[in-house]
């Protein structure tokens, strides 16, 4: 029997995510997989599940951020005027608020980061099939290609800790995992190489086959085998260079610097900001280039009181 929906909200939710859903499988089509009728089940329950979790997640940040304002400001009046402020009857009602959003949505991020993957493969199954067939306006689609297979190396050699499923003492297989990751990342490297020649759409075809496997995969929590070995055993043993931690310290680094800056120079707020808010998109823009709004949360952790 049919559950019955009340909520407009999620009713809304529901509509736009089948209509997405629909989407995929005519972009599968455009790609050359005109057979697959409808997306696997897993898939779609991944697909509704990263939907609820980020926006749970998004307001669990948006909470936080406005109660560490609202502290940071108390705090800031106090030191200049050395007497608590009293908050209005708004403000407190947003206070409490905030800070009950924030503890509700506690483990929001943590679930939406377990269908980053998923997320990550839809998406650049997206953009393949944006960039198919284009002709001579398709570098700016195969741009957009490569940004996204970016994001799902990023999200496969994440994926393990994302599902908490080895634990820290269990060395051996969190090395397996990431052997197999490394092999599945060059195995999507390899297909992405034949971009640069005649056979595009073919290639964005053969890729988006791969990137569906791997979503696959992900959903059904098969991280150790995301792509099946005749896929990955020309890779096995090789290494891939992840400098993702190492950039996003020197991103830390540089705000932290400069936060630390304007505090000794005691420039104003609104400048201390603008300061610490420019470098931060320099720095960001440097070492993730396209993909800097992933640093974003950053400047709420340092943000001048």
């Amino acid at each position: 029997m049919r559950r019955i929906v009340f909520s407009p909200m999620r009713r809304h939710r529901n509509a736009s995510l089948d209509a997405r859903i629909e989407s995929i499988r005519g972009d599968l089509g455009i790609l050359g997989y005109s057979w697959i009728t409808s997306l696997p089940l897993h898939i779609c329950v991944a697909l509704r599940e990263s939907s609820k979790w980020t926006g749970r997640a998004l307001i669990h940040w948006m909470g936080g951020f406005w109660f560490l304002w609202t502290v940071g400001s108390i705090a800031a009046e106090r030191l200049m005027e050395g007497s608590m402020p009293r908050l209005g009857a708004a403000q407190t009602v947003l206070f409490f608020a905030a800070l009950y959003a924030y503890i509700l949505t506690l483990f929001a991020p943590a679930q939406a980061r377990r269908y980053r993957l998923v997320e990550a493969c839809v998406r650049a199954i997206e953009a393949c099939a944006a960039a198919h067939g284009r002709g001579n306006l398709q570098h700016a689609g195969l741009n957009m290609v490569s940004t996204r297979v970016s994001a799902v190396e990023q999200a496969i050699f994440r994926a393990p800790r994302a599902l908490g499923l080895v634990g820290p003492t269990r060395r051996s297989r969190r090395d397996v995992l990431r052997q197999h990751a490394n092999a599945v990342v060059l195995a999507l490297r390899a297909s992405e190489e034949g971009l640069d020649g005649r056979r595009k759409d073919a290639c964005l075809g053969e890729l988006a086959g791969l990137l569906l496997q791997i979503a696959s995969s992900a959903a059904a929590g098969r991280i150790g085998e995301l792509l099946p070995e005749s896929a990955t055993v020309a890779y096995e043993g090789m290494r891939v260079s992840d400098w993702a931690p190492l950039r996003t310290v020197c991103v830390a680094a540089a705000v932290i610097a400069t936060a630390l800056g304007v505090t000794l120079l005691g420039l104003e707020a609104p400048i201390a900001e603008l300061v610490i808010t420019c470098v931060f998109a320099v720095a960001s823009l440097l070492a993730f280039g396209r993909n800097w709004q992933r640093m974003t949360h950053l400047l709420d952790l340092f943000r001048p009181t």
